[in-house]
């Protein structure tokens, strides 16, 4: 490919001239790879460690069956450990015993698509930590601090200068860059010198003016890789990493190595990443979908299903077919166990609907009543206060076995042991009364 070659509105017939170590040239064609669906992950992800199904092993890695659950339901080929270590770090999981949501998970889950990813981008943006060097070609002091952060902006504010709708080559951007001594600082926290790429054996300090160029470009391909994996833009690479002729001189003899994202070479924003960056006002997810409600009973349809609407519906429906699904308290109940959680699943069931008919009004008012009528005064022995005493009191006189845990009951109370409390509140659960 011709050097003035900097933007172009498609890929095709573009050919890249390649170096390998032993400098033998060879051409490769360009392909895209599409931006991952992050914002569906991330749904999916948020809606699995809700209830609490994340479990880690004592040595931080996740549990085999959560690793499982996640493969099964997560976008196809989706890095969802990248997705876990990023949220822990940014504080959205609780990196413990189990990976719950944090407050800061619920804050970012309420918003819409596009602004969850606005703070996503700011964070990865504003990260201390070198992101791009530890997926890069090569090793540097660890690098913490304002000076990556300065970078990224710097590359951002690039970005803005180019149009937003077509392929824009890497090194046309590398080439805007001052390779001084302020960007090296920036990128490895060393005014004077950057260390040993990989493949090394020892670690030789390299001189900055010589090596500094593939140091940026490294860091710029490893960069737009990351905006790729959340969604911001779509990449055009080549098949097999090789390397452009000056990088190849540079890195002469070492051992062959790769870099996860060492084939990019142009980038080109999404709908997304056209809004994150300022680009576009507004932006339109794709992941949305619909609940469809019957008028005469409590099944729905689903418009625009994806695994996003398959993991919600398995937790409070019943599935008839591949397009429909049947909803009664025990199916909506089956995975609540707090009254916040019931607040929560209805919310979300209630902003996936046009409208909510008499007969799902009514639905929701049973369980209303049901989510509110006992609250737990003592827990030596469980003694629970009955708001709602006569439909209470006729389910716990018709369930034998609640009858046989109930210590107990009268028009305003019921006692049972603690021994039996977890037995009680799941037998209640199924009909929608959550203590």
């Amino acid at each position: 490919m011709s050097d003035f070659i900097f933007q172009v509105k498609e890929l095709k017939n573009i050919t890249i001239e390649k170096y390998t170590l032993s400098n033998e040239k060879y051409e490769q064609k360009l392909k895209e790879l599409q931006a991952e669906d992050t914002l569906l992950a991330i749904k999916i992800l948020y809606s699995i460690a809700s209830d609490s199904k994340l479990k880690v092993t004592q040595k931080r890695a996740l549990a085999v069956r959560s690793q499982k659950l996640l493969d099964k339901e997560m976008p196809e080929g989706y890095n969802v450990a990248w997705l876990i270590n990023t949220f822990v770090e940014f504080k959205y999981l609780q990196n413990g015993q189990l990976l719950l949501p944090a407050n800061m998970f619920h804050k970012l889950i309420t918003k819409s698509d596009g602004n969850m990813m606005q703070d996503i981008f700011k964070a990865i943006l504003n990260s201390q930590y070198n992101h791009e060097v530890s997926n890069a070609l090569f090793h540097t002091s660890m690098t913490r601090g304002d000076n990556v952060k300065n970078f990224r902006e710097s590359i951002i504010k690039l970005i803005k200068q180019e149009d937003k709708s077509i392929w824009i080559n890497i090194d046309y951007l590398v080439n805007q860059i001052k390779l001084d001594a302020k960007t090296l600082k920036n990128i490895t926290n060393n005014n004077k010198y950057c260390y040993a790429f990989h493949g090394n054996s020892k670690r030789i300090q390299y001189n900055k003016i010589e090596h500094l160029k593939v140091v940026v470009r490294y860091f710029l391909k490893t960069f737009f890789g990351i905006m790729c994996q959340i969604g911001l833009c779509d990449l055009g690479v080549t098949e097999f990493q090789a390397y452009n002729k000056e990088d190849a001189r540079i890195l002469q003899g070492i051992p062959e190595v790769g870099t996860r994202f060492g084939n990019v070479e142009f980038y080109k924003l999404t709908e997304l990443g056209s809004y994150v960056l300022g680009f576009d006002t507004s932006f339109e997810s794709k992941n949305d979908y619909k609940l469809l409600l019957n008028d005469y009973n409590c099944e729905l349809k689903v418009e625009n299903s994806n695994n996003l609407s398959d993991v919600y519906l398995q937790k409070i429906a019943t599935k008839v077919n591949n397009a429909k699904y049947r909803v009664d308290i025990k199916s909506f109940m089956k995975n609540i166990d707090t009254k916040q959680a019931y607040q929560h699943t209805k919310e979300i069931f209630t902003q996936k609907v046009e409208h909510l008919p008499k007969n799902w009004k009514q639905f929701f008012t049973i369980l209303d009543e049901r989510a509110e009528s006992i609250s737990v005064i003592s827990k030596s022995v469980v003694l629970m206060k009955i708001q709602n005493n006569k439909d209470i009191l006729g389910l716990i006189s018709s369930n034998n076995k609640l009858q046989e845990k109930v210590l107990k009951a009268d028009k305003f109370h019921i006692v049972v042991m603690q021994k039996d409390f977890a037995s009680v509140k799941s037998i209640l659960k199924e009909y929608g009364v959550v203590v």
